[in-house]
């Protein structure tokens, strides 16, 4: 395409695209999504824990009590951009009963959508972006699919463990692997606590509540290649109910360049070919090592 080729923003399905996100995507679950203004930068690292206890009382005419400040580390985020283009002859447009425009802009959104998804589940199910001792790998006995095991028990310890690092205040979120819900939802553990609610059926409302997590349950259940993308895994991770600015504290961010994403359109062979064309720029990051944690290997 020339340099000098129109290139024009379609507002229309531009705002079709900001308006949502495909079905079945769990990212912004951990990662919510926050818009900044450039294509890269650093912020500080949310620290989430407070190790000492500082002295704040002051007799009369006594100096104020200082502490001093501590060392700042930063995170980098480098957003990259993504795009996939579409080409429509003008014969195909005028003869198609759909609007065809609309559903091939669809089909962009989830092709870069898709690949959001599988960058998030990579980096949520690496014992690598988790601090030492908020990965629990399951074995033998342990995993959830044997009749010795016990999921209610070690959830219930997952989740006091993150209170007594965070406090009780944060919200937790849960993404679980939808091999692992299968697994979950008839265990003992569960069933038999279930049994006389009205609908004896577990959902995630129930888990949620027999649990006691404070935030909310997601079932991953996005298929890439044949196999579930989230595996038999659970993640837990603070994250905000409203991601207003970088500094909140969440295990990680979805960076999104502000303005995005958006769909232009462009001609080819003189008019005849209507190229339309999906664009986001983008980066996840895990922020804080110490808001997640991560159950591997639920399966045997």
């Amino acid at each position: 395409m020339g340099r000098m080729q129109r290139i024009s923003i379609d507002p229309v399905l531009t705002e079709l695209v900001r308006g949502g996100k495909p079905q079945n995507l769990y990212f912004d679950k951990l990662f919510p999504i926050v818009q900044v203004k450039k294509e890269q930068g650093k912020i500080p690292a949310y620290t989430s824990v407070l190790d000492k206890d500082y002295d704040t009382i002051r007799a009369i005419r006594a100096g104020s009590n200082v502490r001093q400040p501590g060392d700042v580390d930063y995170i980098r985020f480098l957003c990259t951009e993504h795009d996939i283009t579409v080409p429509l002859d003008y014969r195909e447009i005028e003869e198609s009963d759909l609007p065809l425009e609309m559903r091939e802009t669809m089909t962009n959104q989830q092709i870069i959508f898709r690949k959001i998804e599988k960058m998030a589940a990579e980096l949520a199910t690496s014992t690598d972006n988790f601090a030492d001792g908020n990965v629990v790998t399951l074995s033998g006995g342990d995993c959830f699919d044997k009749d010795s095991s016990h999921p209610l028990k070690i959830m219930n310890e997952v989740i006091r463990a993150m209170q007594k690092k965070l406090g009780a205040n944060y919200e937790l979120n849960a993404v679980i692997g939808a091999p692992v819900w299968d697994v979950l939802k008839e265990h003992p553990d569960f069933t038999e606590k279930i049994k006389y609610s009205m609908k004896g059926v577990m959902t995630t409302a129930l888990l949620k509540e027999i649990v006691g997590l404070n935030g909310e349950i997601f079932i991953a259940d996005f298929v890439d290649n044949g196999d579930f993308l989230w595996g038999d895994n659970i993640v837990f991770a603070v994250v905000p109910k409203r991601a207003d600015s970088v500094y909140t504290p969440s295990y990680g961010f979805t960076f999104r360049k502000k303005g995005f994403p958006r769909v232009d359109t462009f001609d080819d062979n003189g008019g005849k070919i209507k190229n339309i064309r999906y664009t986001d720029i983008f980066d996840i990051k895990v922020m804080d090592k110490a808001g997640g944690y991560l159950i591997s290997n639920c399966i045997s």
